[in-house]
């Protein structure tokens, strides 16, 4: 027995499904061609504003391009040096050089100036002591400790601080190692 199949007489390609997606196709494939044409249309305006922009610049600067004085390189050079230097203060660790200072500060000493020198790691102290003992143990403890080395008194007076109490004011320079 020999099966013999006729495949011509039943049509096997749905014709209206085809269409439909022919159709649907053919919708998207022109939304995208619009979306492009806006896009490359876009484009050109910017690419023409851009090159307008850049035209106007470059005769700015070439109209009033001028050469750099001494004196201007100077004071530019200086502004510099002054914004580095407050950038340097400003790094400044003044709690860690603080800190270091309670630990050695004894009672009865109050400190009034504390100016540190960035550059040469100097501290300078100004205050006062109620007895003159006050400031030797002050001394003693900043020359003990190993943070503050270098200590020398560089001036001391006596002074009265309120009408029934008398000081000792002082002034101290001294390194500092962090």
């Amino acid at each position: 027995m020999q099966f013999t199949i006729n495949l011509a007489t039943k049509s096997y390609i749905n014709q209206k499904q085809l269409t439909w997606g022919v159709v649907l196709g053919s919708i998207v494939l022109l939304f995208f061609f619009f979306v492009n044409i806006k896009i490359f249309v876009f484009n050109a305006g910017e690419i023409d504003r851009l090159t307008k922009l850049e035209a106007a610049s470059a005769a700015r600067l070439g109209a009033t391009g001028r050469a750099v004085t001494e004196e201007e390189y100077a004071r530019l050079l200086l502004s510099i040096k002054q914004a580095n230097g407050i950038i340097e203060r400003k790094a400044f660790n003044w709690l860690a050089l603080l800190d270091r200072l309670e630990s050695v500060v004894p009672e009865g000493v109050s400190l009034s100036t504390v100016e540190p020198g960035v550059n040469d790691k100097t501290l300078k102290l100004s205050g006062t002591a109620l007895r003159f003992n006050n400031l030797r143990q002050f001394m003693e403890q900043l020359e003990t400790s190993m943070v503050f080395p270098d200590v020398f008194l560089l001036d001391q007076g006596e002074t009265k601080t309120s009408e029934n109490q008398k000081g000792t004011t002082f002034n101290i320079t001294c390194r500092y190692t962090l």
